[in-house]
C-alpha cells in the first residue's frame, strides 16, 4: 500500500492454519500470510473471545482490525466423531502502522477449528459422538478478506 502518488484501494488476503500438537495448544500461534495489496507475514495469535479488536504485527507494519457485528458460530459432528466449528463476522479495518497507517476499510473473518471429540462409553447414548466432551483441536484457520482504502 506504500506510496506517495495518492489514493490505494484494492484487497487484502489473510490466511493461515496450524496444524497437531500447536493447534492443541491454549493459545496457539498461527503463521499468516498477507496477499493482495501488501505481501507479508505474521504470527499472530487469536485474541480472547471477549475481545473484539487485533492487532497483527508484521514486518511492514502493524494491521488494526475489529470485529463490527457478533461472531456467528456453526458445528457439525460426523459419524466418525470429526468435529468442525466455523465461525464468522464483519470486520472493520482500523489502520495500523508501516504501510497500514491510514487504511480503513471493511470485509469477513472466518475461523475454522477441526477436532474429534469422544464417544459415550456408557448409558443411552453408548457409542455415539459426544459433542459436549472437551475436544482436542487438531486444526485451527483463519482467514480474512479485507478491502481497504487509504
Amino acid at each position: 500500500m506504500a506510496g506517495s502518488y495518492g489514493p490505494v484501494r484494492g484487497n487484502e488476503y489473510i490466511g493461515g492454519v496450524v496444524y497437531g500438537q500447536p493447534a492443541i495448544n491454549q493459545a496457539p500461534v498461527i503463521p499468516l500470510t498477507f496477499g493482495g495489496l501488501v505481501r507479508t507475514h505474521a504470527r499472530f495469535t487469536l485474541p480472547a473471545r471477549n475481545h473484539p479488536g487485533a492487532i497483527i504485527r508484521t514486518q511492514k507494519g502493524d494491521f488494526d482490525a475489529r470485529l463490527t457485528g457478533a461472531m456467528s458460530t456453526s458445528s457439525k459432528v460426523y459419524s466418525d466423531c470429526y468435529l468442525i466449528i466455523t465461525q464468522g463476522s464483519a470486520l472493520k479495518v482500523t489502520g495500523g502502522t508501516g504501510v497500514f497507517r491510514g487504511a480503513f476499510g471493511r470485509g469477513h473473518v472466518h475461523l475454522f477449528f477441526a477436532a474429534f471429540v469422544p464417544r459415550y462409553k456408557s448409558g443411552r447414548h453408548k457409542g455415539q459422538c459426544n459433542p459436549n466432551a472437551n475436544a482436542l483441536f487438531l486444526q485451527q484457520t483463519i482467514i480474512a478478506t479485507a478491502h481497504i482504502h487509504r
